[in-house]
């Protein structure tokens, strides 16, 4: 279970500060709730696009990650724990 909280951690970190394209003009970072962006101004990209809730985004993209690495498992083991014949 170890491995699988430092993999959703690696990938929290992963979504927090994935960059993308948005639109032609629009770049955000952090996926899938936007943490930051840049927009594209007369050729140049211009920084400074946050979100006004960062911190609800930032934890909101590290409980995403956790929750796809952990869930699977936990859900495995619940089934396996109710469907495995008790001795």
């Amino acid at each position: 279970m170890v491995c699988f909280l430092i993999g959703g951690l690696a990938l929290s970190a992963c979504l927090v500060t994935l960059q993308y394209q948005a639109t032609p003009t629009v770049r955000l970072v952090g996926f899938p709730l936007p943490v930051g962006g840049a927009e594209l101004i007369k050729g140049k990209w211009m920084g400074g696009l946050v979100s006004p809730v960062v911190a609800v985004a930032i934890v909101g993209d590290v409980v995403i990650g956790l929750a796809v690495s952990v869930l699977p498992v936990r859900i495995a083991q619940f089934l396996f724990d109710r469907l495995a014949p008790k001795h």
